[in-house]
């Protein structure tokens, strides 16, 4: 799993930090559902990789990497720091940790 979680952030970072839109409009339509889904996939992996890191741990090193990924494309032509990016990227983790979390309680709930 860790492999896949290295290989999945390898392809976002050329996707970050390619100039200009790398991925044509008929593969993304809409570029924030897609950065709600990748950090979604992005905490899944993380937490089958790392077991053992709390949900308050994962979502800081994604708020941290969404941060950055930012920052740099501030610093690239045709590119920008979006608050909008981050805020779906966030989502996307928000909603992994809310999906995990919920189903995990209610497992506890129905073992009883």
């Amino acid at each position: 799993m860790k492999y896949l979680l290295l290989l999945s952030l390898v392809v976002i970072s050329i996707f970050a930090f390619s100039p200009g839109q790398l991925t044509p409009a008929y593969i993304v339509n809409h570029d924030k559902a897609a950065h709600a889904v990748t950090f979604f996939i992005l905490s899944l992996l993380m937490r089958r990789s790392f077991p053992a890191m709390s949900m308050q741990k994962i979502i800081i090193l994604l708020g941290v990497l969404t941060l950055a990924i930012e920052t740099i494309q501030f610093l690239f032509a045709n590119r920008g720091f979006s608050v909008e990016d981050i805020l779906y990227d966030l989502l996307g983790v928000l909603l992994f940790v809310t999906i995990s979390e919920g189903s995990r309680l209610l497992l506890k709930v129905f073992h009883k």
